[in-house]
């Protein structure tokens, strides 16, 4: 995890159900990002996320991840064309909230692709997530769009939260 000063360049919380949380204009200040996801749906399923809009067909991302739930641990990995995380594999109740962190390192390097990190837990499966991560796209990240399977929305009092590090 990166070391440094954490400035928060924004926050965001839901008033309503929302698709889609859009976090733009992210500054090119800082050496790298951290983003808090503390969120529920409609219905159980996943998050995606975007970087700069970038969903394309061509499995620009690519994850292998680890899982537990005390009683093993589980391994998977892919190549999407879009980032599917696990961190917030929620059901509907009200009050059950995943949390996830995700560490963006490099986001303004142009010359190369981008890593990130994904600490989270699953409170539908009761499984906690470590996902290493990596978006093959030499873009400097300018934008982060979360949203949801298909008609699911994120309930009101969902919060994202974007952080820059610098050092």
């Amino acid at each position: 995890m990166p070391t440094g000063t954490y400035e928060k360049i924004t926050s965001l919380t839901t008033t309503s159900s929302v698709a889609t949380v859009s976090i733009t204009s992210i500054p090119q200040t800082y050496t790298h990002l951290v983003a808090i996801v503390e969120a529920n749906t409609n219905s159980g399923s996943y998050i995606y996320l975007a970087f700069n809009g970038t969903t394309s067909a061509s499995s620009e991302y690519s994850y292998s991840h680890m899982f537990g739930d005390g009683s093993g641990i589980g391994v998977t990995a892919s190549g999407e064309n879009q980032y599917r995380t696990y961190v917030n594999n929620v059901g509907s109740a009200i009050g059950e909230r995943s949390f996830s962190i995700i560490d963006i390192f490099d986001y303004t390097a142009t010359n190369k692709f981008k890593p990130f990190l994904v600490r989270s837990n699953d409170q539908l499966y009761s499984r906690c997530y470590y996902e290493s991560n990596r978006w093959s796209n030499t873009s400097a990240i300018t934008s982060i769009v979360f949203s949801n399977l298909s008609t699911n929305t994120f309930n009101s009092g969902s919060k994202f939260t974007l952080y820059g590090i610098k050092g």
